[in-house]
């Protein structure tokens, strides 16, 4: 018992000793280092320092490297491109560890790095011959490690450019200033005179590379304009006081004719004096175009040359035509550069200028650049004009009826536009002033709001046997219908009875009045069942058929008298009368 106890006690002892000697290890270290001249490397922006002043190289201290790389947990591998390049303790280490070697590698100017970084947990079993020999390192050995692996990801084969974006085609050139010179030989198509300058305005915030193409106006100052237009005018309106003293009043003819001089010519100055301000306000491009500047391969690198033949050249591109009136087929492939077979083929249904209605949609192939102009003009002209009808209803006149009580005429006056171009088609207007030379009339139109009124068949089977017209040299005044004597007859309008009798070769006659110069007539009848004088409502019988008067068979003779005139009553009846 005594020996066992007493081997217990050494084990005990040894183990006593060891911890000891291991914190005396961890407290002596910063000594041990400070006396042997050995330095951990200070990592700041990317680039080495040794902390103590002399020394050229570090060194890694033995006693704090065993202590720091014991790890008992599980440990992370730091991928880089496929290749494990380090061991770290923790996922949230690697990751930091990686973003500090990234922003050093980039310390000095931006530079490609084609990299891609992965963090997985060790697998004992599958990592043990990829991870074997490799320490868990910490904080700036960590970084100095992954910052090293950097090397062999970055892309050599690209370069700086500026890649100039239109909706969504793009264009690359090598530096700013032949971007902005193709840019500037595009607009300047358009800008003879060299009025307008492309620039580019920087973004605003100092962390975005994003520019967008602006335009600014080469023209003098408003003031400087405004008097040189003032003199032009004074000078025009010198030139028209010498006429006036030079003209010859020799006869009343010539008066006449100097007088009509004189109105053109003062709706000429009108005219200048309005378009003082007139000619080109704006020329730039109708789409935003944004400038970014980005690393690319080589290859996508285009020359001025042929970055400006990129942007504007011709594309058919689908369109949209809007029919205007007077608009035929042939005029509107004209205008798109097509022919009369293609605009058919686009659009099914349109087979001629019969199919074509104002403000239809046809689709169409229009010639696009990736770069389209516009052109902004101030645009001053005379011309005529015409103000709207003006209808005035009438309760007493059926619709669909008119009658002009006031004829209308033309006007003159001076208008003043705002005209966008893009790419030499107009493709909005904008009045900007107005100023009326001769008044236009309006014609004023009256117009009926009452309805018209409807006929009925006055028997139930209507069976013609005589339409109403001449035969034998003589108007047949009315219609005659084939019904059994005794057959109800139904007033065809409502009325007032103004005949209930016997009338000639009519025979027993019935007429109703309507009131508004109308009058229907029914005739041959074998029964009155109303009485002169009577109101009666559309429908309501008013006699039974017969054969009465100069008649060769039982029927009914229909009329539809107007003004006392007979006329047909089959157009009213069926509600196609005029």
């Amino acid at each position: 018992m005594k020996k066992i106890k007493l081997k217990t006690r050494m084990q005990w002892g040894w183990f006593k000793a060891a911890l000891i000697g291991a914190c005396l290890g961890l407290l002596i270290a910063p000594a041990v280092d400070s006396s042997l001249g050995i330095t951990n490397i200070a990592f700041d922006n990317g680039q080495d320092e040794e902390v103590e002043k002399g020394n050229t190289a570090s060194k890694e201290n033995p006693v704090r490297s065993f202590f720091e790389n014991i790890s008992f947990g599980p440990k992370v591998k730091v991928i880089i491109n496929g290749d494990v390049v380090a061991l770290a303790k923790t996922k949230e280490e690697g990751e930091a560890a990686f973003k500090a070697a990234r922003l050093a590698y980039n310390a000095e100017g931006v530079r490609i790095l084609d990299v891609n970084a992965g963090f997985e947990e060790v697998d004992k079993e599958k990592d043990a011959d990829t991870v074997k020999g490799m320490k868990v390192l910490k904080d700036e050995a960590l970084t100095e490690v992954i910052l090293a692996s950097f090397d062999s990801c970055a892309d050599k084969e690209r370069e700086l450019a500026y890649t100039m974006r239109i909706d969504d085609y793009t264009v690359t050139v090598d530096s700013m200033e032949n971007l902005v010179a193709v840019l500037e030989k595009a607009q300047g198509q358009y800008d003879n005179e060299d009025q307008f300058q492309v620039n580019l305005v920087a973004p605003e915030s100092r962390n975005v590379t994003m520019y967008e193409v602006g335009i600014t106006s080469n023209n003098l100052d408003d003031a400087s304009q405004d008097n040189g237009n003032e003199q032009q005018a004074d000078q025009k309106e010198g030139d028209t006081g010498d006429e006036d003293d030079n003209r010859d009043d020799e006869s009343g003819e010539e008066d006449g004719r100097s007088e009509d001089k004189g109105s053109d010519s003062k709706a000429d100055d009108k005219v200048t004096a309005q378009a003082e301000n007139d000619g080109v306000k704006y020329i730039g491009f109708s789409d935003k175009i944004q400038v970014m500047q980005t690393y690319v391969d080589k290859s996508q690198i285009k020359n001025e040359k042929t970055a400006y033949e990129e942007i504007t050249r011709q594309k058919d591109e689908p369109g949209i035509y809007v029919v205007k009136p007077g608009d035929y087929l042939d005029l509107i492939a004209e205008k798109n550069n097509m022919t009369v077979e293609q605009i058919k083929e686009l659009n099914p249904g349109i087979e001629s200028d019969e199919n074509l209605f104002y403000d239809d949609r046809l689709n169409v192939m229009v010639q696009t650049a990736a770069v389209q102009i516009l052109v902004k003009k101030q645009e001053t002209y005379e011309e005529k004009y015409y103000e709207d009808v003006v209808y005035e209803d009438d309760e007493n006149m059926f619709i669909g009826e008119t009658e002009v009580i006031q004829e209308g005429s033309e006007g003159t006056h001076i208008v003043t536009d705002l005209v966008t171009y893009k790419n030499d088609v107009e493709s909005d207007r904008e009045q900007l002033e107005e100023n009326v030379t001769v008044a236009a009339v309006a014609q004023i139109v009256r117009r009926g709001t009452k309805s018209k009124p409807t006929y009925m068949y006055p028997v139930t089977n209507w069976n013609v046997t005589s339409n109403f017209g001449y035969r034998w040299g003589r108007l047949h005044a009315g219609t005659d219908v084939g019904v059994p004597v005794g057959t109800t007859v139904r007033a065809s309008r409502a009325g007032q009875v103004i005949t209930a009798g016997w009338v000639g070769g009519y025979g027993n006659c019935v007429m109703i009045d309507h009131g508004d110069g109308v009058w229907t007539v029914y005739g041959h009848l074998s029964e009155f069942t109303t009485t002169v004088g009577s109101y009666v409502n559309q429908g309501d019988q008013i006699a039974l058929s017969g054969n009465t008067g100069r008649s060769t068979g039982p029927h009914l003779h229909f009329e539809i008298r107007v003004n006392g005139s007979a006329v047909d009553a089959i157009p009213y009846l069926t509600g196609t009368a005029n």
